[in-house]
């Protein structure tokens, strides 16, 4: 699924309520989606509902109400009902909707100090999504009414495609039969022990040198929010070669990624065996190795000439 999903719920007497992709872990799609929802509690209600119009690219999973810091049960307190309504909104899905039952209002009064009620509805984001997913929550405070009270500010979680372009060093030619895994880290250093691998399958290239991987989270979107590299939320990727193609040297380090739009490209070459230096390490032990390799380089050449100059200084007696 490709493209951007657009549409905007403008709020309508905005009451401070609030909705929130928690999207800041899962940086797959695929992976549980919760939309974090709060609600005004308002002291002269004896009616709320909550409405959600899920976007076609999120399945619905579950809901839990919370408020006070306890969770609320159902159906005692609330009623969760799901709806399609993909065939009178071709940009929708399934419709959910809380509606708290009179325990519950009297549950919401009696923790009116808490100020709003906590709404979580789980999705997960259907595999290959690419794009961005906005979106409101409506609230009803009259009861048979389809006139809402208020929404809540429209909010973002955005997905994106990382394509590898494969090439060889010299002359540019498109390489074919390169093995890559994916993986994420939050951190800026990358350590495959700790590392999030995301591909179930090698990404191979094909004859036009190209592969990929979609349902990402962009590196610089979290939880609704534009984020920097080096804060929280931000995501790393990195594309690890596991096998090079034939006649070409595996690349020894993983190559960094920023996702920070639909679609991303990063040109990837490789050298011809024989053609260049395969380094087998770097870093502190790598320079280490090389530089003891230089050592015992130099001492065989000052023990050679020592020989010669005795060999010849016998010659000479």
């Amino acid at each position: 699924m490709a493209g951007c999903t657009d549409f905007y719920l403008y709020p309508k007497d905005a009451d401070g309520s609030t909705k929130v992709p928690m999207d800041n872990d899962g940086p797959k799609a695929g992976e549980t989606l919760t939309w974090k929802i709060n609600a005004v509690i308002r002291d002269d209600f004896s009616y709320l509902k909550v409405r959600d119009d899920r976007d076609q690219a999120l399945e619905y999973v579950s809901t839990v109400v919370t408020v006070g810091g306890v969770t609320m049960t159902t159906p005692t307190e609330y009623n969760v009902t799901t709806s399609d309504i993909s065939g009178t909104n071709p940009d929708k899905g399934t419709r959910v909707e809380v509606e708290f039952t009179p325990a519950g209002i009297a549950a919401l009064a009696n923790n009116a100090s808490a100020g709003t009620v906590e709404i979580q509805i789980s999705t997960k984001v259907v595999e290959g999504f690419e794009g961005v997913i906005n979106n409101a929550a409506y609230i009803f405070n009259n009861e048979g009414s389809e006139d809402f009270d208020t929404s809540t500010p429209t909010t973002h979680s955005k997905y994106g495609t990382i394509l590898i372009n494969k090439v060889a060093r010299e002359g540019g030619a498109a390489l074919s039969g390169a093995e890559f895994d994916v993986y994420s880290t939050t951190s800026a250093t990358f350590d495959q022990a700790t590392a999030t691998k995301l591909n179930a399958s090698k990404l191979v290239t094909d004859a036009s040198g190209r592969a990929g991987i979609s349902g990402l989270r962009w590196s610089t979107f979290a939880n609704g929010e534009e984020v920097v590299k080096g804060n929280p939320g931000y995501i790393h990727y990195w594309l690890v070669e596991t096998k090079a193609p034939s006649g070409f040297q595996t690349l020894a380090e993983p190559i960094e990624v920023e996702l920070d739009a639909n679609s991303v490209t990063k040109v990837v070459e490789n050298v011809k065996v024989g053609a260049g230096i395969t380094l087998p390490f770097t870093g502190e032990t790598g320079t280490a190795l090389f530089a003891g390799a230089g050592v015992l380089l130099l001492a065989g050449t000052a023990l050679i000439a020592v020989r010669r100059n005795r060999a010849n200084n016998g010659a000479n007696v």
